[in-house]
């Protein structure tokens, strides 16, 4: 993982100026990591994290316990209380007990994670994966499914009648250069009008052929969503970028954090009402 602190030197501060300026007041970054492996390149600690978000106007935050992590909670629920102004987003296993869960919550705990995802190789079973939903609905949590377009597709029937509110996370990896037209963009959009079925804009840069600046096929994609479902809709830097890989050319390093803040007002135009929506009142809904 190469983390980047582009956010954070002086050479970028005109950058940060500009883009700060048109960042709400309360704004939410809805996924972001935390590692305490010190001496190691996985290192993120809390701090430096709140020094990149205090630099591009961000006030609230997400935290998304990482798959490095495993599901062990104690170094994400210590980073998750030592913010007050943070939520969090919990990976379970079967041996997770209720208390555990109730630690959570009191934490900041308010979704749980799950990942259908070939690359990561961690698909739970079914039977897992319903009782999980059912233990989250309890608490009023909500879930975060990490999908990519053919598992989208595999549990769309499935995520129709799920009891709680589903974030797609990471735009489920669509490929933006394939167009709006594809089977995968069609069910999310289908999916994203239910009222239970929210949809995080993150990691679209990773599948725009353009690349930085200009992501525009990103901002296609992006845009029909916003179009499609606007009160249900978030954004996320998903920082420090872990394990990333641009799937068209695997040597690319993450992206820089100006670009990415740069995509989103390219997908909200000129529009700060949209943009409030986006950074400020839904996150708000679904995390307070």
């Amino acid at each position: 993982m190469n983390v980047n602190l582009d956010v954070i030197p002086s050479e970028k501060s005109n950058t940060i100026d500009v883009l700060r300026a048109r960042m709400p007041a309360g704004a939410w970054d809805t996924h972001f990591h935390t590692h305490n492996a010190p001496g190691t390149l996985h290192h993120m600690p809390a701090d430096t994290v709140r020094v990149m978000h205090r630099s591009i106007g961000i006030q609230r935050g997400v935290m998304v316990q990482s798959t490095l992590h495993g599901a062990k909670e104690e170094h994400f629920l210590a980073d998750l209380k030592s913010v007050p102004q943070w939520r969090g987003v919990a990976l379970i296993t079967e041996r997770t007990t209720d208390a555990q869960l109730d630690r959570m919550h009191e934490a900041g705990v308010r979704a749980i994670r799950m990942t259908f995802v070939g690359f990561l190789n961690r698909n739970p079973s079914m039977d897992f994966f319903h009782h999980a939903v059912q233990r989250a609905a309890e608490r009023g949590w909500h879930l975060l499914l990490h999908l990519e377009p053919e598992s989208l597709l595999e549990l769309s029937d499935t995520i129709v009648d799920l009891p709680l509110c589903v974030v797609i996370d990471h735009c489920a990896h669509i490929d933006s250069g394939k167009g709006l037209e594809q089977p995968a963009v069609r069910r999310l959009l289908e999916l994203h009008r239910l009222a239970h079925c929210w949809v995080k804009l993150s990691s679209l840069d990773r599948w725009a052929p353009s690349g930085a600046p200009s992501y525009s096929e990103a901002v296609v994609l992006a845009q029909a969503v916003l179009r499609n479902a606007p009160k249900r809709v978030i954004w996320a830097t998903d920082w420090p970028h872990v394990m990333y890989k641009n799937p068209r050319n695997p040597v690319d390093p993450p992206p820089h954090i100006p670009d990415l803040i740069q995509l989103l007002f390219n997908v909200v135009e000129d529009d700060d009402t949209l943009l409030q929506r986006v950074l400020v009142e839904n996150p708000a809904r679904l995390y307070e």
